[in-house]
């Protein structure tokens, strides 16, 4: 999977020194940490970004030794949450892989698994939320399209929508509420797969 790659730089004054701080420290601990998900696709969308997620290839155990004022939460995915004195947080989550366990139904009820940057996109919910940001180098990473999508304001589902909206129902509410957001349109796959699963 070969991602396309370009130079982007966000004011600096938008992302809080708590992040670049996180970035640097794991960086320079021999770990990988980039900025993914609702903060560049709202900064390239022209929304105020509030959300300051971080990915690693650094597993939990390891993020929490790094950081002393932080946690582990989660029982599905485990995700860290690295504290700071201004009661402030930042999410820091592990590259997934795709060895998930589901039930009957496809409700995936374990994901504990860890993987590769290339694993970890296709976990992922839409297009729109499958960017990443390398702010050592200022490189915006797009596997699947998502800046088109974002450009031409559509949610689309990553993989499979019938399965991975049955793999985590709360991404139809998320479906919905991008659409309201972004002044969006459902790709016809993602809108028909949210009217069949929305018993869910």
């Amino acid at each position: 999977m070969n991602p396309v790659t370009s130079e982007a730089k966000f004011d600096k004054n938008i992302i809080p020194s708590e992040v670049y701080k996180i970035i640097k420290r794991l960086n320079k601990e021999g770990y990988t940490a980039l900025i993914v998900g609702g903060f560049l696709r709202d900064c390239l969308v022209g929304i105020k970004a509030k959300d300051f997620d971080l990915v690693t290839d650094a597993k939990p155990e390891q993020i929490i030794k790094i950081f002393k004022n932080s946690r582990v939460i989660g029982r599905r995915f485990p995700i860290v949450h690295v504290f700071f004195s201004n009661k402030s947080f930042i999410e820091v989550s592990t590259f997934r892989s795709g060895q998930s366990i589901s039930n009957t139904d496809g409700f995936i009820t374990k994901d504990r698994s860890f993987g590769t940057i290339e694993q970890d996109v296709v976990r992922r919910d839409f297009t729109i939320n499958s960017l990443y940001y390398n702010y050592s180098d200022h490189i915006l990473i797009d596997f699947l399209g998502g800046i088109n999508d974002i450009e031409d304001k559509v949610i689309r589902s990553i993989g499979d929508p019938l399965n991975r909206l049955k793999e985590d129902p709360v991404r139809i509410l998320r479906a919905i509420r991008f659409q309201a957001k972004l002044d969006a349109t459902l790709d016809k796959a993602t809108e028909e797969s949210i009217e069949i699963n929305a018993s869910l």
